[in-house]
């Protein structure tokens, strides 16, 4: 069911059962949480640090570890770009 399903029943005023509203509602969330899995990504950092994240895909694991890191790289070591690599666990 549609997001356009629930609205329409939703405002002509007609009452939904507990069932039908969960149901509703459930449909149109399912899709909505993607998978995550759990993400080793090596950091081109001096050491080779590696971190642990969730994400859905590989690019967005690389994208959370970038976002974590940019500001310690720029600090510590004056790094403007880190290269991540993501391999799924």
């Amino acid at each position: 069911m549609k997001n356009s399903i629930l609205t329409k029943l939703l405002n002509s005023g007609k009452n939904l059962t507990p069932a039908a509203f969960l149901a509703c509602t459930l449909a149109v969330s399912a899709p909505a949480h993607a998978q995550e899995d759990t993400y080793i990504c090596n950091i081109s950092l001096p050491g080779n640090p590696i971190s642990t994240v969730k994400a859905t895909s590989a690019s967005e694991a690389e994208k959370k570890v970038k976002a974590e890191m940019a500001g310690t790289a720029q600090k510590i070591y004056g790094i403007t770009s880190l290269n991540v690599t993501c391999v799924k666990k």
